[in-house]
């Protein structure tokens, strides 16, 4: 137990739990406020479907070791503990938002919030093992601007935009999912993080 205890703290794993506690507070308060995208169509989409980058951010900073040369040594199998660590705190936080969205009507609930909720989580993995761990936030951050400022959910294209697509498009959500995974494959490996020079 002390070293699951030892493991938590060192994980940032309450930082976590609060974040995801912030974000549904901040879902509960934005409920059915839109964001108005820059498209021809005028079309618009809830903010709550841009919470989920916050919370797989954070999600992913748990993934991150302040003694990484110590884990690449450890006895313990410490990939089975991330990658439990991650699913634990992701499946709360779909919990969260699954309530959050469920009173939305129209084009975005809750397939649309929990799809991003993956997707940007994948990048975020992504981004904290081929960039660096504190770099982990980059990726998602990036795409989700990007798509606010130029995504269209009335598309029928490529689903490039995935984060801004309806519940109903099945491209933007395999394009989530193929995220989530390759997200969880690169954080059984870790972070990677820049080693200190001996002095």
């Amino acid at each position: 137990m002390t070293g699951l205890i030892l493991y938590a703290r060192s994980r940032r794993i309450l930082a976590a739990l609060v974040v995801i506690a912030a974000v549904t507070g901040a879902g509960l308060a934005l409920r059915s406020q839109v964001h108005q995208t820059y498209t021809a169509s005028d079309s618009s989409i809830p903010w709550i479907m841009f919470l989920p980058l916050v919370t797989a951010v954070a999600i992913t900073f748990t993934a991150r070791s302040p003694l990484h040369d110590l884990d690449l040594t450890a006895a313990r199998p410490l990939a089975r503990w991330r990658l439990t660590t991650v699913i634990g705190l992701s499946l709360l936080a779909t919990a969260s938002l699954t309530v959050l969205a469920a009173p939305l009507s129209g084009a975005h609930g809750t397939t649309a919030a929990v799809r991003n909720l993956y997707g940007f989580l994948g990048l975020a993995l992504l981004g904290g093992r081929l960039l660096q761990g504190r770099a982990a936030w980059v990726p998602p951050m990036t795409w989700c601007l990007l798509t606010a400022t130029l995504g269209d959910p009335t598309s029928h294209r490529l689903a490039w935009d995935w984060p801004v697509r309806p519940d109903d498009d099945f491209t933007a959500l395999c394009i989530a999912a193929l995220l989530a995974v390759a997200g969880v494959v690169a954080a059984a490996g870790g972070t990677r993080e820049v080693r200190a020079e001996p002095e």
